[in-house]
């Protein structure tokens, strides 16, 4: 059945109603403007026709099985698992069984669902919300500003996170997760020890050479396991990571990269430095039990008690000095 003007009504019990609409599918429905609807039992209303960004041109349709489009220019793709949604402003549900809405959001893996402005769900049921998200591994989520889970379970949430390494959190502003199940917090910090923990703010970062003794000065050559004086200034980009190496290192580092991961120092870091060129740590874990204190330890109120190994102590000349009169003559 046909009514309105244009429409066109061919798939067997199908309905077509408004203008220029087609329900080209068995028992689909199309409605509005321009929609179209070929997929069996499939529902689209609202304007359809096509759009182009970029140099690629969309042509809107509802054309898997049990499909839902509905808002202006939305799609869905036929799959062999039936039942996506597209609702709002040029959205696309390509994925099968998955769902997006909101404005120029994307869901192309299965059972994904992408929410918001320009959120894409490419993994398999992967979740992407808020403003240009971005969860692209398998069971990952994705949730605020310009944040990205990349692998498998990652969840990157808050700010311009990055949650790039399998089963990994990031979480706070400008923050990456990439050792595989750690966890990065607070104001520019980077987890890239597998299992590590970093919180704070402007953390050095972990590899399998203790960056924190770098200084702004020197630079680490990994090929050649040894420091020397910076002769040209800049530093390297590596899989999203700012590392302070020479730009002719960066291939080694790339080449290098997952078995860097795996050697890294530390279980746990906290950051204080005060902003990117300033990178420090206030204290660090490492996975033999030894921890480090940019600053001094007090334990207040209580007892201290030190092991069987060497206690190192720097103390002044006056102090010297004080302990010495106490010794008997």
């Amino acid at each position: 059945h046909s009514e309105g003007g244009g429409t066109t009504a061919s798939g067997s019990n199908s309905h077509a109603e408004g203008y220029s609409t087609q329900a080209t599918g068995s028992y689909s429905h199309a409605e509005g403007d321009l929609t179209i609807s070929s997929g069996m039992y499939a529902h689209a209303e609202g304007l359809g026709g096509s759009y182009t960004t970029n140099g690629e041109t969309t042509q809107c349709n509802c054309r898997g099985t049990s499909d839902h489009t509905e808002g202006y220019q939305c799609e869905t793709a036929a799959n062999q698992q039936p039942g996506n949604h597209a609702e709002g402003y040029q959205t696309h549900a390509l994925g099968g069984a998955c769902h997006a809405e909101g404005s120029y959001t994307r869901a192309t893996g299965g059972a994904s669902h992408a929410e918001g402005n320009t959120a894409k769900a490419f993994g398999f049921t992967a979740h992407a919300e808020g403003y240009s998200t971005q969860a692209a591994g398998a069971y990952s989520h994705a949730e605020g500003n310009c944040c990205e889970a990349n692998n498998t379970a990652a969840h990157a949430e808050g700010n311009h996170t990055t949650a790039s390494g399998p089963y990994t959190h990031s979480e706070g502003t400008y923050t990456n997760a990439a050792g595989e199940h750690s966890h990065s917090e607070g104001l520019v910090t980077m987890a890239m020890g597998a299992c590590s923990h970093v919180s704070g703010r402007y953390n050095l970062p972990d590899s399998y050479d203790n960056w924190p003794e770098w200084t702004p000065d020197t630079e680490y050559v990994f090929g050649e396991r040894v420091k020397r004086t910076i002769v040209s200034s800049g530093v390297t980009t590596v899989k999203g990571y700012v590392c302070k190496v020479a730009n002719h290192d960066a291939s080694f580092i790339a080449a290098n990269w997952e078995d860097m991961l795996g050697r890294m120092n530390f279980a746990e870091i906290v950051g204080n430095g005060t902003d990117s060129t300033e990178l420090s740590n206030a204290r660090t874990l490492d996975w033999d039990g030894n921890g480090w204190y940019a600053g001094g330890l007090t334990a207040a109120g209580g007892s201290l008690t030190l092991g069987s190994g060497e206690v190192a102590v720097t103390i002044t000349a006056e102090q010297l000095r004080a302990l010495l009169a106490l010794l008997p003559a």
